[in-house]
């Protein structure tokens, strides 16, 4: 569907078998696939961050030190959000002002989202090896009435140049990138237009569809690249 990530398992391995020390401070983000779900996991410390993606919907999961933040929603864009016993379910696109106060108030006082936040602010997360977590950082952003994380996605989706890959599977190397890169900022464009359009609106939930529909697109390209790259 579309292509980003690549190389998160060799860099992760890469790193270990330089420094002992240095890799127990870099993120280690791996990636899964079965018959029907594909799943990213990222490993920082205590924390853990967990996307999963299915035919019919998507998940998104933070734990740290015993609580546990779940997202969960369809290509629809209904939505449930989970801390402990609060919960909230809507519809991301079409939000009412009414879930702003609800969402937050089920996700106020958690430790992991800030743990999240120190993660996706050091120099790792500029990597492309971060790329599918940047943009699930955007989404969990809007729904805390924060904009910063999203504008910071859509500056950075387009790399530069490819990570050091050891083996592609068909085409090489140049074409999964090359792929990548072309998908990725066609995507980017989508969501500026989708920003522009839901800055009319007075209150910040309204961006939550457009950074919902990034995060999907863009984190199924991350499984797209793995797969292509033959990490998979």
């Amino acid at each position: 569907m579309t292509r980003i990530l690549v190389g998160v398992i060799v860099t992760a391995v890469c790193v270990a078998s330089v420094d002992t020390a240095v890799a127990q401070s870099v993120p280690r983000v791996t990636g899964s696939r079965t018959n029907d779900r594909a799943t990213l996991s990222l490993q920082s410390g205590t924390l853990q961050v967990i996307q999963q993606f299915t035919r019919d919907g998507f998940s998104l999961q933070l734990t740290d030190r015993g609580e546990t933040v779940r997202f969960t929603g369809n290509l629809a864009g209904e939505v449930s959000i989970r801390r402990g016993g609060r919960q909230h379910g809507f519809s991301i696109r079409r939000p009412a002002p009414a879930d702003q106060a609800a969402v937050e108030a089920v996700l106020i006082g958690s430790r992991t989202l800030p743990a999240f936040d120190r993660v996706m602010e050091t120099p790792w997360a500029k990597a492309p090896v971060a790329a599918a977590f940047r943009s699930a950082h955007a989404l969990v952003g809007v729904l805390r009435a924060d904009q910063r994380p999203l504008a910071t996605v859509a500056s950075m989706a387009a790399a530069s140049s490819p990570p050091q890959i050891v083996r592609a599977r068909a085409d090489g190397p140049d074409v999964c990138w090359s792929s990548y890169t072309r998908d990725v900022l066609q995507y980017t464009y989508d969501l500026e237009g989708c920003v522009a359009e839901a800055r009319d609106s007075w209150f910040p939930l309204a961006l939550g569809w457009c950074a919902y529909e990034y995060n999907i697109k863009t984190s199924l390209a991350a499984m797209w690249a793995l797969d292509c790259y033959g990490l998979l």
